[in-house]
């Protein structure tokens, strides 16, 4: 590096610094919009799609209870609210059908629940006004259980899935964390390293400009630089030997 230009290495240790902080930016900008977007998915669809299979539980659960309890004291006042509940839980897998995010095995079981629900309200209750005009026999009671268990798979389903995807991106922060540590470090490294590059071959032989200078000013005039370099620092300090003292300090003390 003896003949490396002075203007060439600062130029050359800014441009690096430069680069450094850039790359170290630019990752850090990367990890944290990546990061919010993956929370985003994460919010808006898994934890969508929990709140939808709960919201189809409680309708469902709802209507059991009230069918149950309709049987048990032979009261039709409720029939008219099962029918709604049941309805609106077939209005809502309709609509989450036609999501294109739907995964292929929540889109089989919310059909399979959907076409439970339907037979239900065309075999069960039809046209049924009171609690003795429902037909009901061991196949209802398998189906309301089977659509019990579907929504318990569904729901069990969906919630792994979201521990299993914050999981990942956890794993993922964490990794980034690591990288981010390792960029700040090197970038911390190449910060001492230049500061020393810098001291050794600019400040260093500055200082010595100036102690030689000194040195003259004392009247110390055979002073002379031992020149290993051929940058600009290097010509100041041959020029300088190659000068008359006399003449160089008469020449320094008038300015």
């Amino acid at each position: 590096m003896s003949n490396i230009s002075v203007k060439t290495l600062t130029a050359s240790i800014l441009l690096l610094m430069f680069i450094g902080f850039a790359i170290t930016a630019g990752y850090t900008f990367k990890i944290v919009q990546l990061s919010k977007h993956n929370l985003q998915l994460i919010e808006s669809e898994s934890i969508k799609q929990l709140n939808l299979y709960h919201e189809i539980e409680n309708k469902y659960n709802t209507a059991e209870k009230i069918f149950l309890l309709s049987l048990l004291n032979n009261d039709s006042s409720g029939i008219p609210k099962i029918k709604r509940l049941l309805k609106e839980i077939i209005v809502l897998i309709n609509n989450n059908l036609e999501r294109s995010k739907l995964s292929k095995d929540d889109a089989q079981y919310l059909s399979l629940i959907q076409k439970h629900i339907q037979n239900q309200l065309n075999k069960v209750f039809g046209n049924a006004t009171d609690i003795y005009s429902l037909h009901t026999d061991e196949q209802t009671f398998a189906s309301i259980n089977e659509v019990d268990k579907i929504i318990n798979i569904l729901t069990i389903n969906k919630v792994k899935e979201t521990s299993f995807n914050v999981e990942v991106l956890h794993n993922k922060i964490n990794k980034a964390k690591v990288i981010l540590v390792i960029l700040y470090l090197m970038l911390f490294a190449f910060s001492i390293a230049s500061f020393y590059i810098t001291k050794e071959y600019l400040l260093d032989p500055l200082q010595e400009v100036a102690d030689a200078i000194n040195e003259f000013k004392k009247g110390k005039l055979q002073f002379r630089f031992k020149v290993i370099r051929n940058n600009e620092i290097g010509k100041l300090k041959r020029d300088i030997n190659e000068m008359d003292p006399v003449n160089f300090l008469s020449q320094f003390s008038s300015r």
